[in-house]
């Protein structure tokens, strides 16, 4: 606060101070959680002070990317302030998608920010939440999004992971089953990636039968 007070035009601080606010949000949020169940709500002061927090987070978020609009970390920056934001805030995660967007037109060969805004593609497209119909827009924007990483850089493990599933999702099982079989290459002692390629190998959905999870598993490692 006294460094924002003191230069209120550099965006180095307000970065910093986006992050202190979403910790100090988080020991709230784990404050509640480690209470008995029934108790496991948030009182009308705890509830004031997450708005507030969140809101002065948002602000930080937004003032840096203003100060220093051509910085890609700032970019992602305010992409991963916005999707830890999405269980508090709606629409958090369109925040965060345009943040990845404009990260990714600012580096567009930075293959790590190419598939965390595939992730987030995905999970819009619901294709992995079994309750809900799948956005074919997003679902179509993952896929082209992994696929150009993979272009880019065909040794980018959580990329490969990603489209592998969507290429199950699609009924490309064997495909799929390649590209895992590749990944096992690097991540041998992975047990998640050993239970897809055994599922594969007979016949069921990657991710085994549905119900499957409403966001994807993470995928095992980066390799930049």
């Amino acid at each position: 606060y006294a460094a924002v007070s003191a230069n209120p035009y550099e965006p180095r601080y307000f970065r910093v101070l986006a992050q202190a606010l979403f910790g100090k949000m988080n020991d709230v949020v784990a404050g509640i959680n480690i209470r008995p169940e029934a108790e496991r709500r948030a009182k009308p002061e705890e509830s004031a002070l997450l708005q507030g927090l969140t809101v002065r987070t948002i602000n930080a978020v937004q003032r840096a990317g203003a100060l220093d609009p051509e910085n890609v970390s700032v970019a992602v920056d305010a992409a991963e302030a916005y999707r830890n934001l999405v269980p508090l805030v709606q629409g958090a995660d369109d925040l965060a998608i345009q943040s990845y967007e404009r990260a990714r037109d600012l580096e567009p060969i930075n293959p790590f920010i190419k598939t965390q805004l595939g992730q987030l593609y995905l999970i819009k497209s619901n294709m992995f939440n079994q309750g809900l119909d799948v956005d074919t827009e997003y679902a179509d924007k993952a896929r082209a999004v992994l696929e150009k990483t993979l272009e880019l850089n065909p040794n980018y493990a959580n990329a490969r992971y990603f489209y592998a599933l969507i290429q199950d999702y699609n009924g490309l099982r064997e495909e799929a089953l390649q590209n895992f079989l590749i990944l096992r290459q690097t991540n041998s002692d992975n047990q998640l990636i050993a239970q897809i390629i055994a599922n594969l190998e007979q016949g069921r959905p990657a991710l085994g039968i549905p119900p499957r999870p409403a966001t994807p598993p993470q995928s095992p490692q980066a390799v930049e």
